[in-house]
């Protein structure tokens, strides 16, 4: 970035500093490159979202009604477009779908077993019953791994 450069003897500032004189190459693509915002692709389904057009009419309808008195720029209003498809077309996240019965039967095996584990084991049936509180979540983890694959 910088080329050529050089100190400047003639100049006399009254310190021991010294003027320097440089040339800077800039290169104006690349910092250009540098400013602009780079988004992710989207990842928006056409087929669904035209399932779903009139809902999707409706949120932006909404959206749009609630920016009436101000004037948006061109990214609030892309924003705004974007977001709502992408609410409408996104699938659900695996926990949300996959909470079942099991899965919570799991936690509160789990939650039990933190209980023992805080409380202090001290006598031969509170061992057992963390042990074979162990054992049971570590069947049932494994099992609903198994099915996932």
């Amino acid at each position: 970035m910088f080329r050529n450069t050089e100190i400047i003897t003639k100049v006399d500032i009254g310190s021991d500093h010294k003027m320097v004189r440089s040339t800077v190459c800039i290169n104006k693509k690349l910092m250009r490159l540098k400013r602009i915002k780079k988004r992710k692709p989207l990842k928006i389904d056409a087929r669904q979202l035209e399932k779903v057009t009139h809902t999707f009419q409706l949120n932006l309808q909404k959206r749009f009604d609630t920016l009436r008195n101000e004037i948006p720029s061109i990214e609030n209003l892309n924003d705004i477009i974007t977001k709502s498809a992408m609410e409408l077309t996104e699938k659900p996240t695996e926990t949300e779908k996959d909470i079942n019965e099991e899965d919570k039967i799991i936690e509160e095996l789990e939650r039990r077993r933190k209980e023992l584990r805080k409380k202090e084991i001290k006598t031969a049936i509170d061992r057992e019953e963390y042990t074979e509180l162990n054992k049971t979540v570590k069947k049932k983890r494994s099992a609903r791994t198994r099915r996932k694959r």
